[in-house]
């Protein structure tokens, strides 16, 4: 006989696992019906690791597309809808042929992981120029690894006046409860983090991936401008999950203020006044074409 502590202890794994449930593992896409004329085949991406020993149960389910459609509306294996339709898995989508259409869809993949699979995610580091004397807000963003959601997220970021600051860096996240660490490892001298230096994303938030391919996790970080003296910023960030880790680096220089044009400037003001030293200084900066 077993004791029980020995079986509570066998459980644990189980315990700490996030889901065996299926899990939304794309974005949303939209199949409007093509008249007399079945749609093109489909190229559905996924952001399911596929390495050797994986056991991901890969689907697509479907619903109506309409605005009237109710929001609680459920998924329903394609297959189930139309039985006719072909899905081909490969490494990192699943190409879908359908047959004709009988109203328009939206087409989503759905999967169940094993215990010991992972997520392919993308760690996403947003924000604006940095000014000199401000702080400097650094949104983190952690974001499927699909072109539909680098996309989505960049068109966010745009509406919100951020941007894009340096090249993406991949992260395995495991089934796993605990919690995505952000942190900064590095931070160039002459700058402070302030506030927490360490945030962390829940794990069910990274799983579920959202249906728009934009609302996904995100931390965000704030550093200070603490030594005018220094005109660069570099700093170098770390998200961790379970064994696996990603490492980016964000770079940004400060415009440096042409010191001739300050003084000709001033010197303009002194002797014609402000409107004609504006109007002087604006024909002493302008380049001519060549």
């Amino acid at each position: 006989m077993i004791p029980c502590s020995i079986l509570c202890w066998l459980r644990m794994p189980d315990e700490l696992q996030f889901t065996s449930a299926p899990v939304m593992v794309s974005g949303r896409y939209i199949i409007n019906q093509n008249g007399p004329l079945p749609p093109q085949p489909i190229l559905i991406e996924h952001c399911c690791l596929m390495v050797k020993g994986n056991v991901w149960d890969i689907s697509i389910k479907c619903r109506p597309h309409s605005n009237q459609r109710k929001k609680n509306e459920n998924w329903i294996n394609i297959k189930e809808v139309y039985p006719d339709a072909k899905v081909e898995r490969k490494r990192n989508d699943i190409q879908l042929t359908l047959p004709l259409l009988r109203e328009n869809l939206e087409l989503a993949a759905f999967g169940v992981p094993g215990k010991d699979d992972q997520k392919r995610m993308q760690m996403a580091i947003f924000g604006k120029d940095p000014t000199k004397g401000c702080d400097w807000k650094i949104r983190i963003y952690l974001i499927d690894d699909s072109e539909m959601a680098l996309k989505q997220i960049c068109k966010k970021g745009e509406d919100s006046g951020i941007k894009l600051l340096t090249t993406l860096s991949s992260l395995f996240v495991s089934n796993s409860k605990q919690d995505i660490s952000m942190k900064f490892i590095h931070l160039e001298a002459g700058w402070q983090i302030v506030g927490d230096e360490v945030k962390t994303i829940a794990s069910r938030d990274a799983w579920n991936s959202p249906e728009n391919a934009t609302d996904f996790p995100y931390c965000d970080f704030v550093v200070r401008h603490a030594d005018m003296t220094k005109q660069q910023f570099f700093c170098r960030i770390r998200a961790t999950h379970e064994n696996d880790t990603a490492d980016n680096e964000v770079v940004a220089f400060f415009q440096k203020v042409n010191k001739l044009i300050i003084t000709f400037t001033l010197f303009m003001l002194y002797l014609y006044g402000y409107i004609n030293a504006a109007e002087v200084t604006r024909r002493f900066t302008t380049r001519k074409p060549k």
